[in-house]
């Protein structure tokens, strides 16, 4: 950072800079890959965050929103029988086991259930050892804030809030409800420009929630481009929610 600062040449400043920032972030994309856990959701608010996070953070943490190491097929098996009483075969005409997303908390099969093509989103089961990460977390945003080391930000009550959320993330039933609610929300303003993926209700439970699947490009892709291609209304609400996304 010093030998950043004394240089004079703008270029030759920013080009030190970014090589920083490639280092940092690849080291950083290592250890949450190795940690995993609430780790994962860390990486994946910091690689949305293109506001605040430079372009190499960004792009190295990407991995975390649908790339992080998959469970073994059998695992996930047993957690989709389990929760939903049902075998496989008898539940869904095709089944992929590989996965085409993992991240955090869950990771996505494609599957068909009379003969329409469906995402399944898999519930891993590691409430625990999220808890754990975040109970670590807060004791480190509490300390740092008594070594006054914390940038004047509030963080024990940052984390605090998010550990009452953390229980939410496990139970899909939960996500059913906002899935159905967004839908609604949408329907005003933007019934021709976005779609949500109708669930599969018979197929849905505490860890396993299955829904119609839509191509199409990720949200967060989406969020990063331009609105001018919608109307001037549309595209204000549109980009803010855009910019409440990357925060």
């Amino acid at each position: 950072r010093r030998r950043c600062r004394s240089m004079t040449d703008d270029a030759a400043r920013h080009e030190a800079w970014d090589a920083q920032h490639a280092w940092g972030a690849e080291r950083a994309r290592r250890m949450i890959r190795d940690l995993g856990g609430f780790y994962t959701k860390v990486g994946q608010v910091a690689a949305a965050g293109s506001q605040m996070m430079p372009p190499a953070w960004c792009a190295a943490l990407a991995e975390t929103m649908d790339a992080a190491p998959p469970v073994h097929p059998r695992v996930v098996r047993r957690i989709v029988e389990r929760d939903l009483g049902v075998r496989i075969a008898d539940a869904f005409d095709e089944w992929d086991d590989e996965p085409v997303a993992t991240a955090s908390v869950a990771q996505v099969h494609r599957a068909s259930v009379d003969g329409t093509p469906v995402a399944v989103k898999v519930g891993l089961g590691r409430r625990r050892q999220f808890s754990k990460d975040v109970d670590a977390m807060y004791r480190q945003a509490v300390l740092l804030k008594a070594l006054k080391m914390d940038a004047g930000l509030d963080l024990p009550s940052v984390v605090a809030a998010y550990r009452e959320l953390v229980k939410d993330e496990f139970d899909f039933r939960i996500e059913l409800s906002k899935l159905d609610r967004f839908s609604q929300l949408i329907q005003k303003d933007f019934r021709n420009f976005i779609t949500t993926p109708a669930p599969v209700r018979h197929l849905c439970s505490e860890r396993v929630l299955t829904c119609e699947w839509l191509a199409g490009p990720q949200l967060l892709d989406v969020f990063r481009e331009s609105t001018a291609a919608l109307p001037r209304p549309q595209a204000k609400r549109f980009g803010s929610w855009r910019r409440l996304y990357a925060t």
